[in-house]
């Protein structure tokens, strides 16, 4: 009824008023914009409580595994696409929306059921692991 449209609206506008916003709308926005730039597999898990206040993305991608994975020779671009992404989700997600003292962590990994082979962790803005850097330096 039109009455029940009202009121959401109403609790809609008085929400964004007061700025209640939680981790989970974060949550909810980083999924809906991941669609528009990742078409593979992908979870937008969250954690909101006295110990941590985090949200946690994974991008799986198909087809790669530890052995074929030095075959990636646009590593770096695509490691600056996902860098990209990462910070427009959180300008989108977190700054956008006013949350604060949020962990966004990005990982990009592989969609091998055989293997959890992760390429890629962005935490806070940095890369905090890079399959190839680490070999590199091991």
């Amino acid at each position: 009824s039109s009455s029940d449209m009202y009121s959401l609206t109403s609790l809609v506008m008085c929400t964004i008023q007061h700025h209640t916003l939680h981790i989970e709308d974060a949550a909810l926005m980083i999924d809906a914009d991941l669609n528009n730039v990742w078409s593979g597999d992908k979870d937008v898990r969250y954690r909101d409580d006295a110990d941590a206040k985090e949200i946690n993305v994974f991008m799986w991608e198909d087809g790669i595994t530890s052995e074929n994975i030095h075959d990636v020779s646009n590593w770096e671009d695509l490691k600056q696409s996902i860098v990209d992404n990462y910070a427009g989700l959180y300008e989108t997600a977190i700054t956008g929306l006013g949350i604060t003292d949020v962990t966004l962590t990005v990982k990009y990994v592989s969609s091998n059921p055989d293997e959890n082979l992760s390429f890629l962790t962005i935490q806070d803005g940095e890369v905090v692991y890079d399959v190839f850097e680490d070999e590199a330096a091991a």
